[in-house]
């Protein structure tokens, strides 16, 4: 092999290796190895008053390909209720597991209107994961 051809190929070996390294990380825009935060709930129909049970997943303290989530320790996070508002009310708090997870009932409030509402589970500024619910008379 001449020079020429060595060159190319440590050319190419470098952008592998680079690509390599760069592969398991995520930006803003792109999964990486992290699930986002998920919140589900049921039921999904209520009326104002009623018992919902809310499950959580994925609520870790730090992902781990990108540095970003919750401060390291945090294991509670805030129940928040939107309802034609873009301030969520702080409805209840819930213990979350080490493996990032959380089951919990909530009542949903007694001046909960008829329509749709969001359920956001947030720990720290970065972690949310949200539901929706429909509210019926």
């Amino acid at each position: 092999m001449d020079a020429r051809s060595l060159r190319r190929t440590a050319g190419l070996v470098g952008l592998v290796c680079a690509a390599t390294a760069f592969a398991g990380c995520s930006n803003g825009g792109s999964e990486g190895d992290c699930a986002p935060p998920t919140v589900s709930v049921s039921p999904s129909e209520v009326a104002a008053g009623e018992r919902v049970t809310l499950t959580g997943s994925a609520f870790l303290a730090v992902c781990a390909d990108t540095g970003d989530g919750a401060p390291a320790g945090t294991t509670t996070a805030s129940i928040l209720w939107y309802q034609d508002s873009t301030h969520g009310d702080e409805v209840a708090t819930v213990d979350v597991s080490s493996a990032g997870q959380f089951s919990t009932g909530l009542v949903v409030p007694d001046d909960a209107k008829p329509g749709g509402a969001r359920i956001v589970a947030a720990v720290g500024d970065d972690t949310r994961g949200e539901a929706t619910v429909t509210v019926h008379e």
